[in-house]
């Protein structure tokens, strides 16, 4: 079961790996448009961070890299808080790209009933939550 489990999860992480690649983005780029196109195109740094699962350099590295291309500006706020917010070019490239993403993701769910959405969301927060637990523990 494991490594059934294991192939899904690979088989899932190069799919969207795929579709980044095929938008000319890293998957690192991929994950901060994501998430701050879900946040409504402005978005904490931190949240990001918390969200996104990668190293504060991957972050780091991928926010430079918009900001560059003019994709995303940063605002310091109080302390260390930083606000991530779409410039115009990236609105529009994040609703040329991302926004594929998004739409697929509801054309996958909306195949399924209310149980079994409930239900996948629910198993794959418990299985973050535990494998995040037990990830702790390696030394």
């Amino acid at each position: 079961m494991a490594n059934e489990f294991a192939a899904l999860l690979s088989g899932i992480y190069n799919t969207y790996h795929e579709a980044a690649l095929r938008m000319g983005l890293n998957d690192a780029e991929l994950v901060t448009l994501y998430i701050i196109y879900g946040k409504g195109g402005e978005c904490d740094k931190s949240e990001i961070y918390k969200k996104a699962g990668m190293t504060r350099m991957a972050l780091s590295t991928s926010l430079s890299k918009l900001v560059k291309e003019e994709k995303v500006t940063l605002t310091r706020g109080e302390g260390k808080n930083v606000t991530v917010t779409f410039t115009e070019k990236g609105a529009a490239f994040a609703n040329a790209t991302v926004k594929k993403i998004i739409d697929i993701e509801r054309d996958v769910i909306s195949t399924w009933d209310k149980q079994e959405r409930e239900i996948f969301v629910k198993l794959s927060e418990r299985y973050l939550e535990q494998i995040r637990d037990k990830v702790q523990d390696i030394k």
